[in-house]
């Protein structure tokens, strides 16, 4: 798909009005509306966590981010690559929630269908997968966790990056 500098500022209107049941049925607030160059991205928050919907322009990449709040701040993993097989994380994406428990729901663009539409599918399975998250159970969270964790690992070994080309102690190889 063709992108044109507009497409942004379009993305953040879809969006606002399909991801807008967050604020009607879930307590959410919109503490975010960023747009730029690379990127779009809009903010919800309520007492547990925070919803990040992100389009980053480059690569035509969107992603849901559900955040659990930790004594009411968002905690962040400090990367991608430096992560130990036993780490926690307080945030991650949609896309794994939903392949985790209904990969028959991924959301896939098709341009005949259009960016509304794809947009409109990420809402719904947020709508679907989203309200255990909303209301504090993060207890899907330590699967999503192993999920991430393999992943990475697996870049890890495709990359070539060793204990002795990282930071030793950020990643264990594979023994």
């Amino acid at each position: 798909m063709k992108k044109k500098n507009s497409d942004k500022y379009v993305v953040r209107d879809i969006f606002l009005d399909e991801f807008s049941f967050l604020i009607e049925q879930y307590d959410f607030s919109l503490i975010k509306k960023e747009v730029d160059s690379w990127f779009t991205k809009v903010k919800y928050a309520n007492k547990c966590c925070v919803i990040t919907l992100y389009y980053e322009v480059k690569d035509f990449v969107f992603n849901v981010i559900i955040s659990q709040l930790v004594d009411g701040k968002e905690v962040h993993h400090p990367g991608s690559f430096f992560i130990h097989e036993d780490d926690a994380f307080y945030e991650h994406s949609l896309h794994d929630v939903v392949d985790l428990l209904s990969p028959e729901d991924r959301a896939c663009y098709d341009e005949k269908k259009g960016l509304r539409n794809y947009i409109a599918k990420l809402a719904s399975n947020l709508k679907k997968f989203g309200p255990p998250f909303f209301s504090g159970d993060f207890s899907l969270f330590p699967s999503l966790d192993k999920i991430v964790i393999a992943r990475v690992m697996e870049w890890n070994k495709e990359w070539g990056y060793t204990s002795e080309n990282i930071p030793q102690g950020l990643i264990k190889d594979d023994e």
